[in-house]
Formats: structure tokens, C-alpha cells, sequence
């Protein structure tokens, strides 16, 4: 739209020349609160999809940390270096897989 009105900008009229460019700059704010709104809207379900998820990964992080007399359990992100040995991912997976086929399976002893 912009290279089509640079061509044809010195065959308009003033006046249609300035219209011309309002109609462009129009489209574009258009355009923009498109793409603003739309990834709000996406930023939203994915927050709204993901949320129940992460309540039930929690909730098996807690039953398990209570069932193998775990005092904390840190989040990997949250570490600067663990010694892998005490790394529990794999076994939270494997409880929150279960726990999702069950949902009243309670933790494992260890």
C-alpha cells in the first residue's frame, strides 16, 4: 500500500494526495490494534488453558514433598546448581501421570 502510494503520490491532487495518507496510516493503526488486540486475547488462553495445569502439577509436587518428608522443594529455575541426585522431576512426571489417569492416587512412599 505504501510503495503503491509513493508511486502515485505526484499524480495526485493535494487534498487526495493527504487523504490518500490518512486512509494508509488509518489501515496501519487498525492493523496494529488487530495484532494488539489478538495477542492479548492468545496471551489469555493460553494463561486460562495452562493455570488448571499448573495447579494440579503443584498439587502433586506438595503431596509428594508430604508423603516422602520433604521440608522444601525448589522449582529448577529458581536454583543456581543442585546436585542431580536430588533432582525429583522424573518422579513428579510419574506421579502426575498417574494421578491424572486416578486423581485419587495419593503420593508414593519412597
Amino acid at each position: 500500500m505504501d510503495d503503491d502510494f509513493e508511486k502515485k503520490q505526484y499524480t495526485l491532487s493535494g487534498d487526495a494526495r493527504q487523504q490518500k495518507k490518512n486512509e494508509i496510516n488509518d489501515k496501519k493503526i487498525d492493523f496494529k490494534r488487530f495484532v494488539e488486540d489478538s495477542e492479548r486475547e492468545l496471551d489469555k488462553m493460553q494463561k486460562d488453558l495452562l493455570e488448571p495445569i499448573h495447579a494440579r502439577i503443584f498439587d502433586c509436587i506438595k503431596d509428594y514433598g508430604q508423603a516422602n518428608g520433604f521440608t522444601v522443594i525448589f522449582e529448577r529455575s529458581m536454583l543456581v546448581y543442585a546436585n542431580a541426585a536430588f533432582d525429583i522431576s522424573n518422579e513428579i512426571v510419574k506421579l502426575f501421570d498417574k494421578q491424572s489417569s486416578n486423581p485419587k492416587t495419593t503420593a508414593p512412599a519412597k
